[in-house]
């Protein structure tokens, strides 16, 4: 029984890793295709403001600088609103390649819904 529990548990994190790698993906492709992405705290901050983000990408190593640096309750409101427009939010591992190419853009971005005229 526990050998089963220990290969659900495995292949959930697997399922997951998998998802996080595809959001990551179709961020990039965005960024290169039809620039429905932002990224940067900034920038991605003003797409939440906007209500134009449908998915939220966030590793856990932004969550935790946003906590040293005091910044961590704006995040947290900004993932508030992303949720209350109905966009997804996910929090992306800073070890797999995910989260290694996530933080390359500062740790945070978006998908957006449409593109946002800057």
């Amino acid at each position: 029984e526990v050998l089963q529990q220990e290969s659900v548990s495995k292949a959930l994190k697997e399922d997951n890793i998998t998802k996080q790698i595809q959001f990551v993906e179709e961020f990039l492709t965005q960024i290169k295709t039809q620039g429905k992405a932002a990224y940067g705290w900034k920038e991605t901050l003003a797409a939440i403001d906007a209500g134009a983000v449908e998915v939220l990408l966030i590793t856990d190593r932004f969550l935790k600088d946003a906590q040293q640096s005091g910044i961590f309750s704006q995040v947290d409101k900004a993932m508030e609103s992303v949720e209350k427009s109905r966009g997804a939010i996910y929090i992306i591992e800073e070890l797999n390649q995910a989260g290694k190419l996530l933080q390359g853009f500062g740790g945070i971005g978006a998908i957006l819904r449409y593109k946002l005229v800057q």
